[in-house]
Protein backbone atom coordinates (compact mmCIF):
# COMPACT_ATOMS: atom_id res chain seq x y z
CA UNK A 1 0.00 0.00 0.00
CA UNK A 2 1.35 3.33 -0.88
CA UNK A 3 0.06 6.10 0.62
CA UNK A 4 -0.84 8.97 -1.60
CA UNK A 5 0.34 12.51 -0.47
CA UNK A 6 -1.78 14.91 1.03
CA UNK A 7 -3.22 18.16 -1.55
CA UNK A 8 -1.80 21.69 0.33
CA UNK A 9 -3.64 24.14 0.47
CA UNK A 10 -2.41 26.98 -1.70
CA UNK A 11 -3.10 30.51 -0.70
CA UNK A 12 -2.78 33.73 -2.63
CA UNK A 13 -2.38 37.06 -1.26
CA UNK A 14 -1.83 40.08 -3.37
CA UNK A 15 -1.27 43.29 -1.84
CA UNK A 16 -0.25 46.77 -3.67
CA UNK A 17 2.18 48.54 -1.20
CA UNK A 18 1.61 52.73 -2.59
CA UNK A 19 4.94 53.35 -2.11
CA UNK A 20 5.98 51.03 -5.62
CA UNK A 21 6.18 53.40 -8.01
CA UNK A 22 4.06 51.50 -10.68
CA UNK A 23 1.17 51.68 -8.19
CA UNK A 24 1.60 55.21 -6.95
CA UNK A 25 1.56 56.69 -10.48
CA UNK A 26 -1.41 54.47 -11.41
CA UNK A 27 -3.17 55.98 -8.80
CA UNK A 28 -2.11 59.71 -9.49
CA UNK A 29 -2.96 59.54 -12.99
CA UNK A 30 -6.71 57.80 -11.94
CA UNK A 31 -6.85 60.89 -9.59
CA UNK A 32 -6.41 63.19 -12.24
CA UNK A 33 -8.52 61.71 -14.85
CA UNK A 34 -11.10 61.58 -12.68
CA UNK A 35 -10.66 65.32 -11.61
CA UNK A 36 -10.22 66.09 -15.45
CA UNK A 37 -13.86 64.25 -15.79
CA UNK A 38 -15.63 66.63 -13.08
CA UNK A 39 -13.96 69.88 -14.36
CA UNK A 40 -15.28 68.89 -17.91
CA UNK A 41 -18.64 67.65 -16.87
CA UNK A 42 -19.35 70.88 -14.52
CA UNK A 43 -17.99 73.13 -17.66
CA UNK A 44 -20.41 71.55 -20.04
CA UNK A 45 -23.34 71.27 -17.90
CA UNK A 46 -22.36 75.34 -17.27
CA UNK A 47 -22.36 75.45 -21.34
CA UNK A 48 -25.64 73.81 -21.79
CA UNK A 49 -27.09 76.10 -19.01
CA UNK A 50 -26.41 78.97 -20.62
CA UNK A 51 -27.59 77.57 -23.80
CA UNK A 52 -31.24 77.45 -22.48
CA UNK A 53 -30.64 81.21 -20.78
CA UNK A 54 -30.11 82.29 -24.68
CA UNK A 55 -32.47 79.99 -26.45
CA UNK A 56 -35.04 81.55 -24.18
CA UNK A 57 -33.98 85.05 -24.15
CA UNK A 58 -34.07 84.79 -28.56
CA UNK A 59 -37.52 83.21 -28.46
CA UNK A 60 -38.71 86.15 -25.84
CA UNK A 61 -37.34 89.01 -28.42
CA UNK A 62 -38.61 86.66 -31.62
CA UNK A 63 -42.31 87.19 -29.96
CA UNK A 64 -41.75 90.76 -29.36
CA UNK A 65 -41.10 90.88 -32.66
CA UNK A 66 -43.59 88.90 -33.82
CA UNK A 67 -46.22 91.17 -31.81
CA UNK A 68 -44.85 94.35 -32.86
CA UNK A 69 -45.03 93.15 -36.57
CA UNK A 70 -48.91 91.97 -35.39
CA UNK A 71 -50.08 95.36 -34.02
CA UNK A 72 -48.01 97.26 -37.15
CA UNK A 73 -50.13 95.47 -39.44
CA UNK A 74 -53.03 96.05 -37.25
CA UNK A 75 -52.65 100.20 -37.27
CA UNK A 76 -51.93 99.97 -41.23
CA UNK A 77 -55.61 97.95 -41.55
CA UNK A 78 -57.40 100.44 -39.00
CA UNK A 79 -56.35 103.38 -41.15
CA UNK A 80 -57.08 101.55 -44.19
CA UNK A 81 -60.23 101.09 -43.06
CA UNK A 82 -60.95 104.38 -41.46
CA UNK A 83 -60.06 105.86 -45.16
CA UNK A 84 -62.38 103.90 -46.94
CA UNK A 85 -65.23 105.28 -44.57
CA UNK A 86 -64.50 108.37 -44.67
CA UNK A 87 -64.66 108.07 -49.02
CA UNK A 88 -68.05 106.41 -48.48
CA UNK A 89 -69.46 108.86 -46.28
CA UNK A 90 -67.51 111.37 -48.55
CA UNK A 91 -69.64 110.32 -51.31
CA UNK A 92 -73.20 110.08 -49.47
CA UNK A 93 -72.62 113.59 -48.85
CA UNK A 94 -72.15 114.58 -52.51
Amino acid sequence: MTLRPQPQEHIHKHSFDIKSSKVFIYVVITAVVCLASLVGNFWLWQSKQQYKDDALKFRIIRNENTITNIKKKADGYDLGLKQKADSLMQRKLK
